[in-house]
């Protein structure tokens, strides 16, 4: 019997595994399959997650530019106002406000969400996520609508119909 360590086991199933594995011995069971040449399950190629980037997207998440047209439109700006360079509370309050959903309701990295808000660095999304935080713990009506457009988007993307 060859034993393998877990970390050996993407080496040995070239990187890939099936949707859903997860335990040591699914695993196992997988890279022994594929080393004796009969593997009765086709293989997806999805590859092994080693970072948060790396783990695929769930479908019932929204998008960042669902999220961008979400507040947009909630904030009456448009689009280009929220990747814009303007630092004008009209334009940064929403792009604030936009950044700190994209972090609570993906899950993109900061230098993602950056690249989707005029290539912007990380740090800046940090500063903008901090800083509506700050505002949604003071209340308010920037509150409101931040958290009533997370719990929107989390409805949208739950599967339950929305009652109009």
């Amino acid at each position: 019997m060859t034993i393998f360590r877990l970390n050996e086991l993407p080496a040995i199933t070239n990187n890939a595994v099936p949707a859903g594995t997860g335990t040591a011995l699914e695993l196992y069971q997988l890279a022994k399959a594929r080393l004796n040449g009969h593997c009765a399950a086709p293989i997806l190629q999805t590859p092994w997650p080693r970072s948060r980037r790396a783990v695929p997207m769930s479908p019932k998440c929204p998008t960042i530019a669902a999220i961008q047209a979400a507040v947009a439109a909630r904030f009456r700006v448009t689009v280009l106002d929220l990747l814009s360079a303007r630092r004008g509370v009209a334009c940064a309050r929403p792009r604030q406000a936009a950044m700190w959903l994209c972090r609570h309701a993906t899950l993109h990295t900061l230098s993602e969400i950056g690249r989707q808000f005029g290539d912007r660095d990380h740090k800046t999304v940090l500063n903008a996520i901090r800083r509506a935080d700050g505002l949604i713990a003071g209340g308010g009506d920037f509150a409101d609508a931040a958290t009533g457009l997370l719990a929107r988007l989390r409805e949208d993307h739950s599967g339950r119909r929305i009652a109009a």
